[in-house]
């Protein structure tokens, strides 16, 4: 288990005084058999299927049976062979065997039941020479910390540990005699112990305790079949946890040095340890591609984060234990939510920083929790900040690999310690916090600021025609905007393609859209626009710097579709923009279960954002995550690449014009530009009619709704859904007005149709006496609709004229857990639970499938299985979850769920008069339920 040594020099104790209940298999036998027989009996040898590396394989015995018979030596195949009573000889002639005392060891334990070992199995190197090097060895520095208590700081370097007080930096104690690399050094929470983990590579790991009173060691804690590569000691200061490169976590009594527990579930190497700041859970990072969650108490492994693709080397918990930081090969920094119970899947992965351009070797926040320190093999520290966990500084390259990295009690520095041997502290400036007046986040780089539409009257346009020729920059005919002009692509005599440029004048910051109509107007021309600068210089819109790589698995993507499977889709979220070989799309819902993969934004087409063109895209095709930065926005570089981004379009993005273009230009500065028109395909000829139109936008919207003149069943409800048709990258919320409703009848008076959404959704529900109404009663409905924040409102269709019938087969409710309806209340980046329940008519018992409509953006049902929420036949009821992103910002909307089933009815057939079943259908709505999200003032998020 361990060995308490009076220094860091190995004793051996007298083998002749042992006594036989005193005799341990891996502390006595074991290396016996590692000196004289694994050579020819470990797992690849095996000669005669004998076995000798393990307690394990040695009473498993070989190919002529068992070779140990416990309380029984004399009689013991394998002491008959080392002893030479039995052919062959152990071992073969002309090679050293085991001593008499030697054997007597191994006779006792044998005497007393070849018991299991109570000790761990250390493997040593036996006659190795000691060769002294010709120069100076570099000695490189592999671990670098400071005690709590600002006291101390340790650096670890082959074979020893430096001690340096603080804050002057003064080495003060060298404690030299440790075995192998020391991989990891920490202090205790109350400063008293300091531990170094080492070893000896594919041997055993070595863990030493020392006091920071005298820097005497306290214990050497041997175990492992390999290198110790971390460790670490729970805050209350009882359990010390070792990782090795064997693959597996040892908890040892801090105090005793007893071994407690061995941890096993991880597939490679245990490259870093970290315990959680008020939790009994210990987070480690794996050469198996994971990040394990486990708890210490149990030792049952709690969480497997899974979603690295490559080796990880480091972990790091956030200072208030909410947020767990995680590196390695993929280079890249992933931050999990860690829940106060760290319960498998209740840890969702909340950022994915492609950092580094080669592996991440270190991740540690500061102190205070402001400061996310990242050290890579590309010789490069980065500074990131908290909140978002956005870059906000770059040190000086390093000259050597960063292994050591560690802040200073009070964060105002970081310590690097290199392979190089050198050790360098870099003061924290305040602008890697936070700015001291708006105490937000310093960003590099920010996001670019909405240029607000110059408002232009609307002249009307009367249409010129085209003059040629126009095909070349010099010869671009002159328009007056806002203008109409209308054309042909023919090709000259002697071309085989016809391209038209117009000139015209645009002041810095005016908006303006450029459209064609040719398909409309069932021209054969499938046009194409472009913008350019006086000189012919395409004008540059956007740079769209990259900052997460995947692909599309699973099947590839039509250029219509709205779902696409995407690799590493939990590192990505909501709002953000999808670049798709040139096409931009932007994710409104993550994928509902492992069957389904992102939703798009679109209005049964995929939208195409900047004025992109929607395209087919092959299976296992590129893609990025990516974020706009206007023209001359000086990117921080992170490895990988940035597109440029210019006025082009084939199809509207809108995909309300076909194959027709349109693009909403703003001009960069004052002067002339061109537009170009063409045909995508080079195709022309004298039917391939266009007009061009460049013209003030217009932004503005109008509602249609769906369900008019629905059907609605007494104490059920229907759902109507109202769409918003917007114009010109309209974009802002809308606000609908419903009133005058029929008596027994109700529908949620107010509803809003979210920035940048095209719809909402409602529930209009009938009581149970409620009476049919005429047309002429529901034609005095009111719906009006107006831009949020405006006084301008429209008057929309009514609701048509409603049908009742009768009480529906099952009517559905959703409520509040205590059964009420007076609403839920929700915190941004929370979760909270509601009840569906069923009231079944008599006859009906079946299975429902069920739905939650109206949510707002970023908050979602979250239990969902394979087939979404389902209430099983013969259940009235069932739990559901409701939990929203940080950034959902406060409001209130009437939510409501729906159920689809479907059952048999008797009826009789008209021809024979007998009884059949007939199956219907059922879909039915419940009334509204409130749902407010309130205002936490604990998040503070960026907004996506």
């Amino acid at each position: 288990m361990f060995r308490f040594l009076s220094s860091l020099a190995i004793v051996f104790v007298s083998i002749s005084s042992l006594c036989a209940d005193e005799v341990d298999f891996n502390a006595d036998v074991a290396p016996i058999f590692m000196k004289y027989c694994n050579g020819c009996h470990d797992e690849v040898e095996a000669n005669g299927e004998i076995v000798l590396t393990s307690f394990e394989n040695v009473m498993k015995g070989g190919q002529s049976g068992k070779v140990i018979k416990p309380q029984d030596a004399d009689n013991s195949y394998l002491v008959r062979l080392i002893e030479g009573r039995t052919e062959p000889l152990m071992p073969p002639e002309g090679i050293t065997g085991p001593s008499k005392e030697e054997i007597a060891v191994i006779r006792r334990w044998i005497a007393a039941g070849a018991l299991k070992p109570t000790k761990p199995l250390i493997r040593r190197l036996t006659d190795v020479p000691t060769i002294k090097p010709r120069d100076e060895v570099r000695r490189a520095i592999t671990a670098v910390t400071h005690s709590k208590d600002g006291r101390w700081m340790a650096v670890g370097r082959y074979g020893s540990v430096e001690v340096y007080t603080l804050p002057d930096q003064k080495l003060v104690q060298t404690l030299d005699g440790m075995t192998g690399n020391v991989n990891d050094v920490g202090f205790s929470a109350d400063g008293e112990i300091l531990f170094a983990a080492a070893g000896e590579p594919g041997l055993y790991g070595q863990l030493g305790l020392f006091s920071t009173d005298t820097w005497k060691p306290l214990n050497l804690l041997e175990g492992h079949a390999d290198s110790m590569y971390a460790a670490d000691i729970s805050p209350e200061d009882k359990i010390i946890a070792t990782g090795s490169y064997d693959q597996t976590i040892i908890l040892w009594d801090l105090k005793t040095g007893e071994l407690l527990n061995t941890l096993t579930g991880h597939n490679g190497p245990v490259y870093d340890l970290e315990y959680h700041p008020d939790m009994p859970i210990l987070a480690s990072a794996s050469g198996d591609r994971t990040v394990k969650l486990w708890d210490v108490t149990t030792g049952k492994r709690l969480d497997t984060l899974n979603e690295p693709e490559k080796e990880q080397y480091t972990v790091s918990f956030s200072p208030d234990g909410k947020h767990l930081a995680a590196a390695g090969v993929d280079r890249r920094i992933r931050v999990w939510k860690i829940t106060q119970q760290g319960q498998e899947g209740s840890n969702p992965i909340l950022y994915s920083r492609f950092a580094h351009e080669k592996p991440i070797v270190r991740v540690v926040f500061s102190p205070d929790g402001a400061i996310l320190a990242s050290a890579g093999e590309d010789l490069v520290l980065k500074l990131w900040e908290t909140v978002g966990f956005t870059q906000t500084g770059i040190l000086e390259q390093q000259p050597d690999w960063p292994a050591g990295v560690s802040f200073t009690p009070g964060s105002d520095a970081l310590v690097v310690g290199r392979m190089n041997g050198t050790l360098t502290s870099y003061v924290m400036r305040p602008e890697y916090r936070k700015d001291a007046n708006t105490e937000e986040p310093v960003f590099l780089v920010t996001a670019p600021e909405t240029i607000p539409d110059v408002p232009m009257p609307d002249e009307g346009l009367k249409p010129v025609a085209e003059m040629e020729p126009n095909n070349r920059r010099e010869e671009a005919q002159t328009l007056n905007i806002p203008a109409k002009v209308e054309g042909i692509l023919l090709p000259a005599e002697g071309f085989s393609e016809d391209v038209d440029l117009y000139r015209f004048s645009a002041k810095a910051g005016q908006s303006w859209v450029i459209e064609t109509n040719a398909e409309q107007s069932q021209s054969p021309a499938d046009t194409v626009i472009d913008v350019f600068h006086a000189d012919g210089e395409p004008v540059l819109r956007y740079l769209l710097q990259a900052v997460r790589e995947s692909y599309i698995n699973f099947r590839g993507l039509s250029s219509s579709e709205l779902q696409v499977r995407v690799k590493g889709w939990e590192e990505m979220g909501l709002n953000q923009y999808l670049y798709m070989n040139g096409e931009i799309g932007r994710i409104v819902r993550m994928p509902k279960g492992p069957d389904s993969g992102f939703l798009l934004y679109g209005d049964g087409e995929r939208r195409a954002y900047f004025d992109t063109t929607a395209v087919t895209h092959a299976n296992e095709e590129t893609v990025y995550i990516v974020e706009a930065y206007p023209p001359g926005t000086e990117l921080v570089d992170n490895g990988l690449p940035v597109f440029p981004l210019y006025y082009r379009n084939d199809d509207d993005g809108r995909r309300k014009l076909g194959k027709d273009s349109r693009l909403m230009f703003t001009a960069p500065q004052d002067g002339d530009y061109l537009v170009r028109v063409r045909d995508t395909r080079g195709f022309g000829g004298s039917d391939y009619k266009y007009s061009l139109t460049i013209r003030p936008p217009q932004p503005g919207f109008s509602i249609s709704i769906s369900g008019r003149g629905a059907t609605v069943k007494k104490g059920g409800g229907v759902k109507l859904t109202f769409k918003a048709d917007r114009h010109d990258d309209f974009e802002a919320a809308i606000q609908l007005s419903l009133k005058n409703l029929p008596e027994g009848y109700s529908i949620p008076e107010t509803l809003v149709i979210e920035e940048g959404h095209t719809s909402a959704e409602a529930v209009l529900t009938a009581s149970r006496d409620a009476e049919p109404v005429d047309a002429d009663r529901w034609n005095e409905v009111e719906v009006t609709a107006m831009e949020v924040g405006a006084e301008e409102k429209q008057n929309i269709d009514n609701l048509g004229h409603i049908k009742l019938t009768d009480a529906p087969k099952a009517v559905l409710r959703l409520l509040m857990p205590d059964g009420s309806t007076s609403g839920l209340q929700l915190k941004p980046g929370g979760r909270v639970q509601a009840v569906l329940k069923v009231d079944r008519a008599e006859g009906f018992n079946g299975e429902l499938k069920c739905d939650v409509h109206n949510l707002p953006h970023g908050v979602i049902v979250d239990n969902l299985g394979l087939n979404g929420v389902m209430i099983r036949e013969g259940e009235n009821q069932r739990m559901i979850f409701i939990s929203a992103e940080d950034w959902v910002q406060p409001m209130t909307r009437p939510i409501f769920a729906s159920a689809t089933g479907s059952y048999n009815e008797k009826v009789k057939d008209e021809n024979t008069g007998k009884e059949k079943n007939e199956r219907r259908n059922i879909a039915q709505h419940s009334a509204p339920l409130p749902l407010e999200i309130v205002k936490n003032p604990s998040v503070v998020r960026r907004e996506p």
